[in-house]
């Protein structure tokens, strides 16, 4: 994934891992500054022409889904509600 560094799309991105020319490599995708296009296409270019990083922000923003909005968390979250209703 790579976004602009927006409201709560940089806590999904998470953790800067690496700061590079205009964009940060960071947990879960490349994050650039909102107000440059130029730094957003340089952290593109960078993302398509690195197959290991791509492959692994997306491990890692699968598991990041998987263990903060998948169905096993809801339903648990659900669970949980009821029990403090009863």
């Amino acid at each position: 994934m790579i976004s602009t560094a927006v409201g709560g799309v940089v806590d999904l991105l998470g953790a800067i891992d690496e700061e590079l020319d205009g964009f940060s490599v960071c947990e879960r995708g490349i994050s650039a500054p909102s107000n440059s296009p130029e730094d957003f296409a340089k952290g593109l270019i960078y993302l398509m022409k690195n197959e290991r990083l791509r492959e692994r922000l997306g491990m890692r923003g699968k598991e990041y889904v998987d263990e903060n909005y998948g169905i096993e968390r809801l339903v648990g979250d659900i669970k949980e509600l009821y029990r403090r209703l009863i």
